[in-house]
């Protein structure tokens, strides 16, 4: 389903309002400046930080080391695990649907979806309710509260935030982001007993271009192999820089065969790629690939899975390189 259609299905504010003043007992609670107001001049503007717009969001509070902000904006959301929802979060507890949040005149409401575990509102389980700043939602492990803050605050929080996960060179997810969702996998998969894939990438004699082209060349390479990484990965693939010029990505719920599958067509991509470096015109380019799958239990080490990766991804590298290896 694209991003359009599942648009076009969200309710409307006014059904928002209709739907729930149908509930008997549920009192619409008034959370602060919202996008409801109209923009601000430079005179008001000028008045100060308590005439500033702020907006709504949801942050998640546990696990810490999960960064995700879920912006509201007026109508709703839908939270599950499933490629549907709106907003994935990645937990075997979660439903593929599991709730709808409705934002509104400044209201904030919890719809509960027929989750599996349900939904919860500072312990109690709830179907539809509303939610203050004071609340904290509870969505099988995650833990979710609502803030407001205005525009300069997102902003400020968002560069240190983008500082502190991101490569500043490729502007993929850096190593200990990585590190910390790839934990994640293994805490939300044991339970079940769910497949992660682990694939470790490195660029084919890439000290040979930084020392015929310079570093800027080999900078350039790094950025654009981002780009066909990123291009060719699924939608709930996790691809980072690991360093130098090694990436990582993990496959959730993913056979190894279908990883074999999408990484050779990652492989194939970049060796097709023509990466433009100055002088030199177009430059060829090519990687190797390691990829490792397995069953999380809770006996999984990550780095034993991306160590099985990048051993697969040294092989590679003996059998002449521009190719997948599968582990054993």
């Amino acid at each position: 389903m694209s991003k359009d259609q599942k648009t076009r299905q969200r309710p409307q504010v006014q059904d928002i309002e209709a739907h729930v003043s149908t509930m008997p007992g549920l009192t619409s609670v008034y959370l602060g400046n919202t996008a409801e107001m109209p923009a601000l001049d430079d005179e008001q503007m000028a008045a100060g930080p308590a005439q500033v717009r702020n907006i709504p969001f949801l942050r998640v509070i546990h696990p810490r080391e999960f960064t995700q902000r879920i912006r509201l904006d007026e109508g709703s959301i839908v939270i599950g695990r499933g490629e549907q929802a709106d907003v994935a979060l990645n937990d075997n507890q979660i439903s593929r649907l599991h709730c709808r949040i409705m934002h509104s005149g400044g209201k904030i409401f919890v719809e509960d979806l027929g989750s599996t575990n349900g939904t919860f509102l500072d312990g109690r389980a709830v179907k539809l309710d509303s939610m203050t700043i004071h609340s904290r939602l509870q969505i099988g492990r995650f833990v979710l509260k609502a803030e407001f803050k205005d525009p300069d605050e997102i902003r400020y929080d968002d560069r240190i935030l983008a500082a502190a996960t991101t490569d500043g060179l490729t502007g993929l997810p850096n190593r200990q982001w990585l590190m910390d969702q790839g934990v994640m996998f293994v805490k939300a998969f044991s339970e079940k007993r769910r497949l992660l894939s682990a694939v470790m990438i490195d660029i084919d004699h890439f000290k040979q271009v930084n020392d015929r082209l310079g570093h800027p060349a080999g900078d350039r390479v790094l950025q654009e192999v981002a780009g066909v990484l990123h291009a060719n990965k699924r939608e709930l693939d996790l691809l980072g820089r690991f360093g130098g010029e090694e990436f990582l990505m993990f496959l959730p719920h993913t056979q190894l065969q279908e990883a074999r599958t999408v990484c050779e067509r990652i492989c194939t991509s970049v060796a097709r790629h023509r990466f433009a470096v100055g002088e030199e015109g177009a430059l060829g380019v090519s990687v190797s690939i390691g990829v490792a799958s397995q069953r999380i239990d809770d006996n999984t080490s990550i780095e034993d899975l991306i160590g099985r990766a990048d051993r697969a991804l040294y092989q590679a590298k003996r059998e002449g390189r521009n190719r997948v290896v599968v582990a054993p």
